[in-house]
């Protein structure tokens, strides 16, 4: 849920961009703005400065602004001295949202003692030019050194296993596949690119123009002179390159794939010169991520954007400029031997293209690969030795070929499989849009698969009725064509199963499963990736059932099968393992179960973001095995691992149901440590979240009524056991028969706490259940 800010707080926003710093959120926060002239003044030169300028007079507001900005985006804070030395600062100044501070007041030598005790303040200003200076000089530093590098560690037997971050690397190589592949309709691209700068700078009069000039003159030859002049094309690509917003880089695939090109061009011009070269590149890095780098070495880290880089070490000494309280200056020292890369790394000299030739400037392509072999501490910088590498390029191009292959099911639609990439990146908005977008455009004619697209972004999105109603469309189109779409209309009858599922109509979902095997079968389809994936889904259902042992024997078939068709490390894989160790811990075998787990874990951290709920997931399962086995502080350290990762996945959802799962789960290692406030204080957390995301009769808010009532009742706080239990029981009688035994353990519990107030007020008698006394206890008479 967005943080709102009330109309008192008087927050203004700026939305024209004219030159402008991106990507950076100058925020002033006194009581005072727009009651006299001179503020009002500051206000608009602030404005000018910033594309997002914001103000703030209420405290409470503004401390909430700040939580509410992304990680990837830079807040320069502006406050008073008299709101300095009160409670704001010492809140705001931990907030990692925060980049520099800068007080402004009237009176210097009155605030200077806080410049020791906030290492964030830049300074203290009594002149709003100096001010406006010093904010000009540091925002334009920190767009030029915006984060260029992500980290991986690299296990010095094997180039596949790559860890930490891989799966975000994975995703970006990915990308740049598909945009390189898709259809290059250049007119419609470059219409497509030109309609968004305009509408961006829709109120800049000197950017239209040059958006104009673009669109009149450029030439695929123009790219890197283009890329290197301070123009918008430098500033929106890269924009969109650090936040890693794939939906509007694709808008920019006619200028990336001819940037991409130009600089494959000017590598062969290299080639021919040179077997080998050191560049440099300067930088200011902040003391955390400096730290995560130091700790780094032997280690290999990857671009996520086109890095820009110096023959020069002056040059690079320039851009590095001098070190800060919170920001170190390190110099990156990068060795490339031309001849043992064999074309793996592309990056060209393109001085004749830039308008500052004096910098000597290399270009290298998107998602360059470096080791770093070595940090050492100089007089006014630490040296960083960085080395060019392929390692790692294997296991990604396993999985560009496999993406490939979902092109291929789509009829040759690279334009779908772009919008399938977006779903594999959980970015369902995005993803709807996209499709929807195709559908308007009509720029395919194999609409089935954008209904298909549509159908799981909507479920995705959790909107159920809405995901059934486009995979209905689909059914038919499937069911109409000639020759018949095996492997798809397979596919369809997975993701419907799946659906049924969800909603707990195992019946019809195990239908539609099988339905999907026979397909497969029947026409001999050689979709080893589908048959797999059919197993996984029909194993579930017995899962579900309780039927363990055929729901064991169905995951190894899907395991056995992607073991011979899929790359050593894939998502795909690990999900199969995690199902394995589900079912054995279900057999209460929980040796063999966490070695699965294990497994799992280690294969999605290598194939999946740094950041995603499956790896939370696993990091619960695996806290569960440890619970079950009482080794409580490990189960801890692992549900605390997978709730910050959960937290940070969820950050804009107000919660979430697995939020809930992991926060269940602490409670349960309270309870076993019998520390009671904190078992409920971490359940009925949980169980405010399943409440706010959850129909009233989940059986996940049964699960929490049960624990809960199961921790009071240890608290001999009997009439509010008995409350949360009577709760537990109604969900759970009105989904299972009652037999079932989650309904046995309700009633055992429900009895239980009958039997120590020592009376029974008849709360189960509507559903025909006698409370019978025997021998001075109640017992159940079902």
């Amino acid at each position: 849920m967005e943080n709102r800010i009330s109309a008192h707080s008087t927050l203004l926003e700026s939305n024209d961009t004219d030159e402008k710093i991106d990507g950076i959120t100058v925020l002033w926060f006194d009581e005072t703005i727009g009651v006299d002239k001179d503020s009002t003044i500051l206000m608009t030169k602030l404005k000018k400065l910033a594309c997002n300028c914001v103000f703030i007079t209420d405290q409470t507001a503004c401390i909430n602004y700040i939580k509410s900005i992304g990680k990837k985006e830079k807040l320069f804070f502006i406050l008073s001295g008299s709101c300095a030395v009160a409670s704001v600062l010492s809140l705001v100044h931990p907030l990692r949202q925060i980049d520099s501070i800068y007080i402004y007041c009237f009176e210097r030598e009155k605030y200077t003692h806080i410049l020791d005790e906030y290492s964030k303040i830049v300074d203290i200003y009594i002149d709003e030019d100096d001010l406006l200076d010093s904010l000009e000089d540091e925002a334009q530093l920190v767009q030029q050194q915006a984060e260029t590098f992500q980290f991986y560690i690299q296990n010095q037997k094997s180039t596949r296993d790559l860890e930490v971050e891989c799966g975000s690397f994975l995703w970006f190589k990915l990308f740049s596949d598909l945009i390189m592949n898709m259809p290059q309709d250049d007119q419609q691209a470059k219409d497509e690119m030109v309609e968004r700068c305009k509408e961006y700078y829709r109120d800049n009069e000197k950017k239209l123009k040059s958006i104009d000039e673009f669109n009149r003159e450029y030439t695929p030859e123009d790219a890197l002179s283009w890329y290197t002049r301070p123009t918008f094309v430098f500033k929106l690509i890269n924009r969109a390159l650090r936040t890693e917003d794939f939906e509007e880089l694709r808008t920019f695939r006619f200028f990336i794939v001819h940037l991409s090109m130009s600089i494959a061009r000017e590598h062969e011009l290299v080639k021919e010169w040179i077997d080998e070269i050191t560049l440099y590149r300067g930088a200011r890095m902040l003391n955390e991520e400096f730290g995560r780098l130091k700790e780094s070495v032997g280690k290999i880290i990857s671009t996520n954007g086109f890095l820009s880089t110096t023959q020069s070490e002056a040059v690079a000494i320039t851009f590095a400029g001098k070190s800060t309280a919170t920001k170190q200056s390190v110099i990156f020292e990068i060795y490339c031997n031309v001849n043992q890369l064999n074309d793996s790394i592309k990056f060209g000299d393109i001085t004749k293209f830039s308008d500052c030739p004096d910098e000597q400037e290399f270009l290298f392509e998107l998602g360059a690969i470096f080791l770093i072999e070595s940090i050492e501490e100089k007089v006014n910088h630490y040296l960083i030795k960085l080395k060019a590498t392929d390692d790692g390029l294997k296991i990604a191009q396993e999985h560009i070929e496999n993406n490939r292959k979902l092109c291929e099911l789509a009829g040759g639609e690279t334009d779908w499989t772009f919008g399938s990439f977006l779903l594999e990146i959980e970015q369902y908005s995005q993803a709807k849009t996209y499709f929807q977008t195709l559908l308007k455009n009509n720029v395919t004619d194999n609409l089935a698969f954008i209904y298909y697209g549509l159908g799981l972004a909507e479920n995705g999105l959790g909107r159920i009725l809405e995901a059934l109603k486009y995979y209905k469309k689909v059914y038919h189109l499937f069911l109409n064509a000639s020759p018949p779409k095996v492997g798809a209309f397979a596919h369809l009858q997975n993701t419907i199963g799946d659906l049924y599922r969800n909603e707990r109509n195992f019946e019809y979902a195990l239908n539609c499963y099988q339905e999907a095997l026979s397909l497969i079968e029947k026409f001999r389809d050689n979709d080893y990736r589908l048959t797999a994936s059919t197993h996984m889904n029909i194993g579930s259902i017995y899962q579900e059932t309780g039927e363990l042992q055929l729901a064991l024997a169905h995951y190894m078939k899907s395991f056995s099968i992607k073991d011979k068709c899929l790359p050593e490390v894939h998502r795909e894989r690990a999900a199969s393992l995690k199902s394995i160790g589900v079912i054995l811990e279900e057999m209460e075998l929980f040796d063999e179960a966490l070695n699965y787990y294990n497994k799992a874990l280690e294969m999605k951290e290598k194939s999946l973001p740094n950041v995603h709920r499956q790896i939370s997931s696993q990091l619960t399962d695996i806290g569960n095995i440890y619970l079950k086995q009482d080794k409580v502080d490990l189960a801890l350290e692992y549900y605390e691992r997978a709730l910050k990762m959960d937290e940070s996945v969820y950050a804009n959802n107000n919660g979430h149901p697995d939020i809930a799962v992991v926060l269940n789960n602490i409670g349960a290692v309270y309870y076993t440590k019998q520390n009671y406030v904190q078992a409920l204080k971490y359940m009925k957390q949980g169980l405010e979240m399943r409440e706010r995301h959850l129909s009233i009769d989940h059986p996940d808010i049964g699960t929490s009524f049960f624990n809960i009532g199961h921790v009071l009742l240890d608290q001999k706080e009997y009439d509010d056991a008995l409350s949360y239990c009577l709760k537990a029981f109604n969900i759970r009688i009105k989904l299972y028969p009652v037999e079932h035994p989650n309904v046995i353990k309700c009633l055992q519990m429900i009895t239980l706490i009958y039997n120590e107030k020592g009376s029974y007020d008849g709360a189960l008698d509507k559903w025909g259940i006698q409370v019978v006394k025997i021998d001075g206890e109640f017992v159940l008479n079902i």
